[in-house]
């Protein structure tokens, strides 16, 4: 059904009925591989989310190595005064 309504808008804007056809015939056999809205949609909420957890494991991450470096560097002024 589907095939045939593309083939004939194919047609109907100029491409020839020999194309149209083929170009039915193409989309319809791969039409399961194409995405659609909803699978772009979902896409996008689960790039969102990683997104979202990507920065706040950064933000964690920075934290942690500033308490580090505040640590060590501490630790580094200690050592200058006792030598």
């Amino acid at each position: 059904m589907i095939r045939s309504e593309l083939q004939k808008k194919l047609a109907a804007a100029g491409m020839d009925l020999r194309q149209a056809e083929a170009v039915a015939i193409a989309i319809a056999e791969h039409q399961d591989k194409l995405a659609t809205k909803s699978d772009i949609e979902k896409l996008e909420s689960s790039i969102s989310s990683l997104r979202t957890d990507v920065k706040s494991d950064m933000d964690s991450f920075r934290s942690e190595v500033r308490s580090e470096l505040k640590t060590q560097f501490r630790w580094l002024m200690t050592m200058q005064f006792v030598s």
